[in-house]
């Protein structure tokens, strides 16, 4: 946390689906592109009193080493202390080759600070679009919240509950019971998710649930089949004594074809 700063302010950036060759495309739109206009955003509006920013999985569409250098050039750039963690859609493997190569790029596990406590956790399973949480992962969440004195907050990637988005809820995290089952006898007060490309704000037993746009597209909400719209975003936190806030920054792209 900055001196003179009565917060500690998060960036999340999530979903970027970056691929090697720029002029590839998803669904008509260029990831790529939509990731250079969200972070020329996050530099000129946000960056300057940010105290980290959190990176939720699902980085790169083509899982290649160029993608993620990609994403760990232009990111350095904002010499901020960056925390990720994987997505279904990552190699772990190649983001670890790719990211350890930065002093400031951190794969997350915790973070403590005056006010809040952060504890990552991994949701990917190989082969499956799906999240699951490993029995090995979940004891570490259960050691991670025995340790916690300060309001605590938990990032992943799949979100834990369903968004009432039917072509995402088929993709939720798959051992959410187990998860739950954890959290009840703990204190957690919110969980920040991506997967899900949109912004969601909603609670699950007494548990503050946020979910951030993606860079690369938007899902229409409540969407049974493919159904996208044309927007950019990315999610600001400010984490208080006794509080958070959360302000979405969501804008028109254009398309490609």
């Amino acid at each position: 946390m900055q001196a003179n700063k009565d917060y500690f302010k998060v960036i999340q950036i999530t979903d970027t689906h970056l691929f090697k060759n720029a002029e590839s495309l998803m669904f008509g739109l260029s990831s790529n592109c939509n990731f250079d206009a969200v972070m020329d955003q996050v530099k000129n509006t946000e960056l300057h009193d940010a105290d980290a920013i959190f990176l939720t999985g699902d980085l790169s569409q083509d899982e290649t080493v160029e993608s993620y250098s990609y994403l760990l050039e232009r990111i350095e750039l904002f010499n901020k202390p960056v925390y990720w963690l994987p997505g279904n859609h990552d190699s772990l493997t190649t983001m670890e080759k790719v990211f350890n190569k930065s002093n400031i790029f951190h794969r997350g596990t915790r973070i403590e600070t005056p006010f809040w406590d952060f504890i990552f956790v991994d949701t990917k399973i190989d082969g499956r679009d799906s999240g699951y949480i490993a029995d090995v992962e979940l004891k570490r969440l259960s050691s991670e919240l025995k340790l916690s004195k300060n309001k605590t907050a938990l990032v992943m990637h799949h979100h834990p509950m369903f968004v009432n988005t039917p072509i995402l809820d088929k993709y939720i995290l798959e051992n959410r019971d187990e998860f739950w089952n954890i959290l009840n006898k703990f204190h957690v007060d919110l969980i920040m998710c991506g997967h899900v490309h949109n912004d969601y704000s909603f609670s699950f037993n007494n548990v503050s649930i946020e979910t951030a746009p993606a860079t690369s597209l938007q899902w229409k909400k409540g969407a049974s089949q493919i159904a996208f719209e044309k927007k950019a975003g990315f999610k600001v936190y400010y984490f208080l004594e006794n509080r958070y806030e959360a302000k979405t920054r969501i804008f028109e792209t254009e398309e490609v074809i």
